[in-house]
């Protein structure tokens, strides 16, 4: 059977769900599959994999260190690894396009990575009392949720966690790297 490494960086959870979630798919569709969260396990054997997909979250513009660099490790990578790449990020609820181009097309062009599949998925805010999110990344959540409201008519709950994954396209994302890494799954 083939075996996916699902690699991710995640500040609040957000990428980390994905993840999981594509794991799951994944599974489903015969393969063998190993998550890594990248800030406990820095270090991976790339060669056991027959695919790798890479996730990170964005904030003010920023992968996370962690998930950077392996892509910069994967621009090494044997050929034949089927490569996938996503990101979490608010940007996409008014610009799915330029998200997709801007935090997953350009960074790959730059680190010289080949993917075979990439897309930028929205995230949450959750700005409940229970997130995960400190005070200050909450104030600067409340400022992008107040543009993202203006660009799209987006309303967002200021005390409440907003989920605005797409799981649909997270399954979608999943099943079309399953097809490439064991296409007898197709």
């Amino acid at each position: 059977m083939p075996r996916v490494l699902v690699a991710y960086g995640s500040r609040y959870g957000t990428s980390e769900e994905i993840a999981n979630h594509m794991a799951t798919i994944l599974r489903e569709h015969d393969i063998v599959v190993d998550v890594a969260d990248l800030r406990s396990r820095p270090s991976l054997d790339l060669e056991n994999y027959d695919g790798i997909i890479v996730g990170s979250g964005i904030k003010v513009g920023r992968w996370t260190k962690e998930a950077e660099q392996l892509l910069k490790a994967l621009a090494n990578a044997p050929v034949d690894i089927k490569i996938g790449v996503f990101v979490s990020c608010a940007q996409v609820l008014t610009d799915p396009e330029g998200t997709l181009t801007l935090y997953v097309d350009e960074k790959l062009k730059k680190l010289g990575v080949g993917a075979d599949i990439g897309e930028a998925f929205a995230g949450k805010f959750d700005l409940s009392s229970n997130s995960k999110i400190g005070m200050l990344d909450k104030k600067m959540m409340s400022v992008a949720a107040r543009e993202i409201e203006q660009k799209s008519g987006i309303v967002i709950d200021r005390k409440g966690a907003n989920d605005f994954r797409d799981w649909e396209a997270i399954e979608a994302f999943a099943r079309s790297f399953a097809a490439l890494v064991n296409p007898s799954t197709q």
